[in-house]
Order: C-alpha cells, then structure tokens, then sequence
C-alpha cells in the first residue's frame, strides 16, 4: 500500500475527505482508532476566486500523493 504525507504525520491513517469552503477548505483525517482530526485551511488568495477542488482533484487523478 502505498503511504503518503499524512501517513508519516498519523501512522493510523485510514482516509480523508477535502471540503472547500467559502475560505478554502477542510480537511479531515480518519484513523483507524476512529479518532478524527480536522484542518482548516483558508485561502488568503481566495478573493481571486481560486478553485481549490480542481487543483486537488487533478492532483488526486494523477497519483500524486
């Protein structure tokens, strides 16, 4: 299984899900223990109308994690 970013911060990764925002966006880890940590993240560009989903989306797709 191949391990990313968030693995080597919280070794019982299990997912995560990206929600935008009207400021930028959340993102939620779950571990395997059922905990949930939550991050928000605002996009100080965000007045530039910036679409966070697209960039992660694309980034998603290509494996890049």
């Amino acid at each position: 299984m191949k391990k990313g970013d968030s693995w080597c911060h919280i070794p019982n990764y299990v997912k995560h899900t990206v929600e935008e925002t009207e400021k930028g966006v959340t993102i939620t880890i779950y571990t395997e223990n059922g905990h949930v940590h939550e991050y928000i993240c605002e996009d100080v560009s965000k007045r530039n109308k910036k679409d966070w989903s697209k960039g992660y989306n694309e980034w998603k797709k290509n494996g890049l994690h």
